[in-house]
């Protein structure tokens, strides 16, 4: 009988432990405005339930738990740029994987409009980077990657003659996979 209670506080341990791990903390892992070149300001920044992401873009992929999205723009007059800077948690590998081939496949679609371009570094378990023309010069870089069951997410966009460029893309997910290590 003495050893119910020893047991009982070893399992409480080890439970909320596995709760901890289960629910890390994904704002920590996006990046911050001090992340980013001078002149950002910090635009938005809150969680992605499932219910607010199959609002957005119609369906979530099996497996979403949570996810953050961080925004931060820079305005100087018609030069301005924008970084979006998100995570997704899954409930594996396999399924952050399956949302990553499904990324793959939307770009794939966008035909000439989505470039691959190379990622520049080696970054998480696996990762690809795109390059999106857009109006009046403007572009954006997106990379995305995966790192064990986290899809995270880069989109930089602005003129290039203010440093909109796939390196500074792939800079800025090389801070954010340390960020989500670290959480991790």
């Amino acid at each position: 009988m003495r050893r119910f209670p020893i047991i009982l506080v070893i399992v409480a341990a080890f439970v909320s432990g596995a709760a901890t791990a289960s629910n890390p903390d994904l704002k920590s892992m996006t990046l911050r405005l001090s992340d980013l070149p001078a002149g950002f300001t910090a635009a938005s920044s809150h969680a992605k339930s499932k219910a607010q992401l199959i609002k957005d873009q119609g369906y979530a992929m099996p497996g979403y738990v949570s996810g953050w999205e961080s925004v931060f723009k820079r305005s100087e007059g018609f030069r301005t740029a924008e970084v979006d800077s998100n995570v997704a948690w899954y409930g594996s590998a396999a399924q952050a994987h399956a949302s990553m081939l499904d990324t793959y496949q939307k770009a794939a679609k966008q035909g000439k409009k989505a470039t691959r371009v190379s990622v520049g570094a080696p970054l998480g378990d696996e990762a690809r980077a795109y390059k999106i023309p857009g109006t009046s010069g403007v572009v954006v870089y997106m990379v995305v990657w995966r790192y064990k069951n986290v899809k995270a997410g880069i989109l930089f966009g602005g003129l290039p003659s203010i440093g909109t460029t796939a390196e500074g893309a792939t800079r800025l997910a090389d801070k954010q996979q340390k960020r989500i290590t670290a959480a991790l």
